[in-house]
């Protein structure tokens, strides 16, 4: 499986454009993510992620579990280590703030875990999804995790 993308409810289309899921291997080493003027939750069940700092390139930190990427003005500079399985919500602007009321501008060129936006609820909310069988299974709950 390559990428689908599933659509939220209709309670949620205010606040959320897109759900996406991801589980492939990448036929490339490092790519560059240009901005998309979207925040975007996303939540890996595979291999972890160097993200280079683009001004020094020997400089990365690595993403494991699950971050929240702000609205960006440059390119992210990311290289898969391994297995790409994710899955991830594209808010729409300003619908973020509905689950958490955190300013967009505070999370500028930011990427944050997101144990330290929701603590241990952003654990709960990745091994819940992780014993989920089906992708349409995952997409309700993490819908319904979303609500709460």
């Amino acid at each position: 499986m390559s990428m689908v993308i599933h659509q939220p409810s209709s309670d949620l289309l205010p606040f959320i454009e897109f759900f996406w899921y991801v589980n492939l291997k990448v036929p490339y080493q490092l790519e560059r993510i240009l901005p998309t003027g979207r925040l975007e939750l996303i939540i890996n069940f595979g291999d972890s992620f160097r993200l280079y700092d683009r001004a020094n390139p020997e400089r990365f930190t690595l993403q494991t579990e699950s971050w929240l990427v702000g609205l960006q003005s440059e390119y992210l500079l990311n290289e898969p280590l391994g297995q790409t399985h994710m899955m991830g919500v594209r808010f729409r602007p300003g619908g973020f703030y509905a689950f958490h009321k955190l300013p967009a501008h505070e999370l500028h060129n930011q990427i944050v875990p997101l144990e330290s936006l929701w603590g241990s609820f952003a654990t709960q909310v990745r091994e819940c999804l992780l014993t989920e069988r089906s992708l349409e299974a995952r997409f309700a709950l993490l819908e319904r995790l979303l609500r709460s």
